[in-house]
């Protein structure tokens, strides 16, 4: 499968990021669901959508989608009130200003697809966190892009020479350098086609990758790579069993397959309260459920998944060996390019099916259907419009369509403290909201989401320079490092002859610290006959377990 072809059409899985470290009880029968509101329309205007995917519900049940068709970020209140958009250029008049936010007094645009810093291209999944940090899966930039939704910026974005364009290095940018798209491929830390993103109480950031077929896990706050677990995505390559790379230089694509723990187009995330992540497999079709601490496969649920092949039924496979590929369908239990996933408190995860256009239900904790909900699903097609389907009744691919209620390519599903459930209805351009009848809108009670640990600030400013001697003021412990400007910019040949800088660092803070210039022996030179030197100095303070800041500063050196 090409990679626009799994990148856009049949991954479009929407990541529902539930909020996680909320306590999940035994599964019970999710309770028939009715349509309930719909939000949004086909545009780029303030509140209409395009390609909505992304879905993501803060503590308040304020809702957050990432728009394919527009790259941007949409938020509502529960009600479904518009409230902003924020991504560059999204303020009429299109006039290259950079990152943006519009209401509906001001109006909107679609935003500038593009890779520079806070630009979206193709935005997928998206996790919010304790603190107010959205994760955003830039899918056509092959990196994860982070924004402040407080007060809506864009703070940095992670990824494979998202900085310098390096093709082996994985790398940080923020609104002091100039972001880039990553670099795609199978590295450790690199992205190939991410998909969908959610993070645990312990700020561990999962990311699905559907051209790598693994889970890559990182930690934002650094942010760094921590591991990745597949098929065989450890080097060497031909091990044929589940995997996990640990170390920078030490992964690789996974292998696609069908056993237990073999990933094949992994698309929607979501976690259990118990710390389980299910993992819904675009191509397999099927769930599979791992223990992401260990990491290790536990077992996959689906339509004839359990060897031998053949029995035509819902099915459980707890082992490597006895797994196969589910088979695609419309039956009850049965799934069709598995797309985003939702646990609700009760422990009944929700899937969204892109070509069976219906939402399907299943018990998470004994893995088991319950029941399907869509246009004309219950057995025979006659019709009847909005239905919830059971083993008992047997299911059907949806209808497709517009009408109230009908899902025309739902991406995904987010579930609130209410017991509702969101399905972002991606070709309608809408998000539907279904429950029980009379089920009140949230904001729900305060829940407790899981708090990334804040990462220590990389500001500094310059202080005075005596003889060789530059003083800084640090925010922050951690390392400065000074570079001649125009080796540092990858300048041109005649640029880098007249460097007058070696490169020199000093490491203290938080205060103030002194580092030393360091000149190359034809600046000593210089200095020597003139008294003086002007030199263009890049500055670089890298706080300890935190991301680069660069400042470029002209200095003169005295005799």
């Amino acid at each position: 499968m090409g990679d626009r072809a799994r990148g856009r059409g049949a991954l479009g899985a929407v990541l529902i990021a539930l909020l996680t470290g909320a306590l999940i009880l035994p599964a019970s029968a999710a309770a028939a669901p009715t349509p309930l509101a719909s939000i949004g329309s086909t545009g780029s205007g303030a509140g209409q959508l395009s390609a909505p995917e992304g879905v993501a519900l803060d503590g308040s049940s304020n809702i957050y989608v990432a728009e394919f068709g527009n790259d941007r970020i949409s938020v509502f209140s529960p009600a479904g009130a518009f409230i902003h958009a924020f991504g560059v250029d999204v303020l009429p008049p299109n006039g290259g200003s950079g990152f943006e936010v519009c209401t509906t007094g001001t109006g909107c645009l679609a935003g500038d697809s593009g890779a520079g810093a806070g630009q979206l291209a193709n935005p997928h999944g998206v996790a919010l966190d304790g603190l107010g940090n959205l994760y955003v899966v830039d899918q056509a930039n092959h990196r994860i892009s982070v924004f402040d939704v407080t007060v809506p910026s864009f703070t940095r974005a992670f990824g494979f020479g998202v900085d310098t364009g390096s093709t082996t290095t994985f790398e940080v940018c923020n609104t002091t350098t100039l972001c880039q798209a990553g670099v795609a491929g199978g590295g450790a830390g690199q992205l190939d086609v991410p998909a969908w993103v959610v993070i645990d109480g312990s700020g561990n950031l999962y990311v699905s990758e559907l051209n790598n077929d693994r889970i890559s896990v990182f930690n934002p706050a650094t942010p760094s790579f921590t591991r990745a677990f597949g098929w065989d995505v450890a080097e060497p390559d031909g091990d044929v069993a589940f995997e996990v790379c640990p170390t920078q230089g030490a992964c690789q694509a996974g292998d696609v397959g069908g056993f237990g723990g073999q990933l094949s187009g992994p698309n929607g995330l979501t976690l259990d309260g118990a710390g389980n992540l299910y993992v819904a497999e675009q191509v397999n079709n099927r769930i599979s459920v791992f223990n992401p601490a260990t990491p290790s496969f536990t077992r996959a649920f689906g339509w004839d998944v359990a060897a031998p092949n053949g029995d035509m039924a819902f099915e459980v496979c707890p082992t490597q060996g006895a797994c196969l590929q589910g088979d695609a369908g419309g039956g009850a239990g049965q799934l069709d390019d598995a797309e985003g996933v939702a646990l609700d408190g009760a422990g009944n995860l929700y899937v969204g099916e892109l070509p069976n256009d219906r939402i399907s239900v299943f018990n998470a904790t004994v893995p088991s259907f319950t029941h399907a909900f869509g246009f004309d699903v219950v057995p025979p097609d006659d019709g009847s419009g909005f239905e919830v389907c059971t083993a008992g009744t047997g299911c059907l691919t949806a209808d497709g369509g517009g009408a109230a209620g009908q899902l025309n390519s739902p991406r995904g599903v987010a579930t609130d403290c209410r017991g509702a459930a969101w399905v972002a209805d991606s070709l309608n351009n809408r998000i539907q909201r279904f429950g029980e009848p009379g089920t009140p809108l949230p904001p729900c009670p305060a829940a407790a989401g899981p708090a990334v640990p804040a990462a220590p600030s990389n500001a500094f400013t310059l202080g005075e320079l005596k003889g060789k001697k530059l003083s800084l003021t640090l925010d922050s412990a951690g390392t400065v490092g000074v570079t001649d400007a125009a080796q540092a910019s990858g300048a041109s040949a005649i640029a880098a002859a007249k460097k007058r800088l070696k490169p020199s660092s000093a490491t203290g803070g938080p205060g103030i610290i002194e580092v030393t210039l360091k000149l190359t022996k034809a600046a000593k030179q210089k200095l020597r006959e003139e008294g003086k030197i002007k030199v263009n100095a890049r500055i670089t303070f890298t706080p300890t377990g935190g991301t680069a800041n660069s400042q470029t500063a002209k200095l003169k050196i005295k005799k």
